[in-house]
């Protein structure tokens, strides 16, 4: 690939657990507002981007629609418990290109310097998970996009930092496993990992509803 002024390329294997400090590295030791990605979100993608995602940021995945769920559903409630919408009684919302939606009083909230109202990004946009197909996108085709907003870093386990990643071989959900304690506080965690796994790649082993 040609360089491209103002870009960095990074060549590695998505695979493998490297490849997020890679990122990282390039990145100047800071993480994304938006990340855009063409792999499924369930799986070693999720994985690589959720490391890489700053709080309240936006995660954007390629995905292929099933004819058994046409909508996204299932994927959609696989990623909102990571990532925050405001409170059931904001409704201010105004609709853009009928695509997503800004609420205008928490922009001008903002922009006047209130960066933390519930449930709205750094630009005041509203938090959530949609499908979105764009108008591009043939009519026939499954093609659509899993737009994730509002990113709450507070949802993940406390062991899912870069500092606590094992060196597995194979990038996975389970590099960033809590190790076994008997603490009241690891086993909180531990329950927060389980409940993780669930939403993230429908792996209930060890988790009771």
């Amino acid at each position: 690939m040609a360089p491209l002024p103002g870009v960095t390329v990074v060549h590695a294997d998505i695979t493998v657990p490297s490849t997020v400090r890679l990122m990282i590295d390039a990145m100047g030791g800071e993480q994304a507002d938006l990340i855009v990605c063409d792999g499924a979100p369930e799986g070693t993608a999720f994985t690589l981007a959720l490391p890489l995602l700053a709080p309240k940021g936006t995660l954007i995945f390629k995905v292929f629609l099933s004819p058994s769920d046409p909508q996204g559903s299932i994927m959609i409630s696989q990623l909102e418990p990571f990532f925050a919408i405001p409170p059931p009684d904001q409704k201010v919302d105004v609709a853009i290109d009928g695509l997503l939606s800004v609420d205008e009083a928490m922009a001008r909230q903002y922009k006047e310097g209130d960066s933390e109202v519930d449930g709205y990004d750094a630009y005041g946009r509203r938090g959530g998970v949609w499908v979105r197909k764009p108008r591009s996108s043939r009519p026939g085709s499954a093609e659509a996009f899993l737009v994730c907003r509002n990113f709450k870093a507070t949802s993940l386990p406390v062991s899912f930092q870069l500092d606590s990643m094992s060196d597995s071989p194979v990038l996975s959900l389970d590099c960033f496993a809590p190790v076994n304690d008997e603490s009241p506080r690891d086993s909180t965690s531990r329950r927060k990992w389980e409940q993780m796994k669930g939403f993230a790649i429908g792996d209930l082993s060890g988790w009771d509803s």
